[in-house]
């Protein structure tokens, strides 16, 4: 039995809390709140140490933000530089996220073919079994991951499955935020971007996996630091959810994106990491960090939000 499309599980949280944002977990060891990295276990390995602190931190960042968020976005690297306790962290912040009601986004931009493109889509959306007598496991529940669509299709498509029928979404690096995108996804080929190529790809290749709302569990990775660029995308991928990084520290503003999530703002997530996690830096108080990350979320939440 085919579970619930993920594009309509996404409009239907953001349509229940009124608000496309995606808080990015994006936890840095220097940056945490000095209780987490006080009370990092007990273990002199620095590697279980960094682990219990960051999943503490991202747990309770969660909890914080369930309320005012549709998704959170684990930026798989920074788990990973604290190895396998990197790993298990992920696993449980995905998890305890999950339980709160939020969908969770793994940032792994994967893109390979074969083999491992098969195994890189088991370990995010399928479950893994030794035989038949043993329980399967899921490795990192997300329920959406970034992947890089260089290597073309072969690279996407052992993930359409699960996002067809199992209820799992895919966000397809079209037109990222970073300055130096423009070395290749701006490139003139063929009278036409590159960027508008691989946006016309995507709409094809999530043509198969279309919900019940009209909007497909296939999307995009576009960048708030692009604001024309954003529409351009727009318009070759009306269906397409899209993830849109680059609002607060990289420079964009809530009003740059707020045209392409349409009225009501359901048709994607803009993802803000820093400008959340670390407000409280700059606060009076830097104890309070809880409130400020209420604040930011609540904040980019009221710029976002848009009614038919």
């Amino acid at each position: 039995m085919s579970e619930q499309n993920f594009a309509d599980r996404l409009s239907e949280a953001i349509l229940a809390k009124h608000s496309p944002v995606c808080v990015g977990l994006d936890p840095v060891w220097d940056r945490l709140p000095a209780e987490f990295r006080d009370a990092g276990g007990a273990s002199d390995d620095p590697l279980e140490r960094g682990a219990d602190a960051i999943e503490g931190f991202c747990k309770r960042v969660c909890e914080l933000v369930a309320p005012h968020a549709a998704t959170v976005k684990l930026q798989l690297a920074y788990f990973e530089i604290f190895g396998p306790p990197g790993i298990r962290a992920a696993r449980n912040v995905s998890r305890h996220a999950s339980e709160l009601g939020l969908l969770v986004i793994g940032d792994v931009k994967r893109g390979d073919i074969g083999s491992t493109a098969d195994a890189f889509a088991q370990s995010y959306f399928g479950d893994t079994s030794l035989d038949s007598s043993s329980n399967p496991a899921r490795a990192l529940p997300f329920d959406a991951v970034t992947v890089n669509p260089y290597m073309g299709i072969d690279a996407i498509r052992p993930f359409m499955p699960y996002c067809r029928d199992h209820g799992k979404g895919l966000f397809v690096l079209v037109k990222t935020s970073n300055p130096s995108s423009i070395d290749v996804q701006s490139l003139v080929t063929d009278e036409e971007l590159v960027f508008h190529r691989v946006a016309r790809l995507v709409a094809e290749w999530g043509a198969e996996c279309v919900g019940s709302h009209g909007r497909s569990a296939i999307g995009a990775v576009v960048g708030a630091t692009f604001p024309r660029e954003l529409l351009e995308a727009r318009e070759r991928m009306p269906a397409s959810p899209f993830l849109i990084p680059g609002v607060g520290a990289q420079g964009a503003k809530a009003e740059d994106v707020v045209a392409a999530l349409g009225e009501p703002a359901t048709n994607g997530v803009v993802n803000s990491s820093r400008g959340i996690l670390y407000a409280y830096e700059k606060d009076d108080d830097p104890n309070d960090w809880e409130s400020s990350v209420v604040r930011e979320t609540t904040k980019l939440a009221n710029a976002l939000w848009r009614e038919e």
